[in-house]
């Protein structure tokens, strides 16, 4: 099921592979739940800022069952 939430995000230094590219993607409605992220080009954090945005809309295809619930997700689009 694809899904779609307003997140807020903060650029990071905590990533070791991109450390000048990562971002930090927080739930609007629950901020202290946060997830890391970085791309291959390391351009990820430049991207985002760029949009002049304190929010961006993420679109994650997520999947679980009635059984175990929510599993995981997996983001699949910004802004799109």
């Amino acid at each position: 099921m694809h899904v779609t939430v307003s997140m807020s995000w903060e650029c990071t230094t905590h990533f070791p592979l991109f450390p000048e590219q990562a971002v930090v993607l927080h739930f609007v409605d629950s901020p202290s739940e946060g997830n890391l992220y970085a791309d291959r080009t390391g351009n990820f954090c430049n991207l985002v800022s760029s949009q002049g945005k304190p929010t961006v809309q993420v679109t994650s295809d997520i999947w679980g069952s009635k059984f175990g619930g929510y599993e995981n997700n997996q983001e699949i689009l910004l802004n799109g």
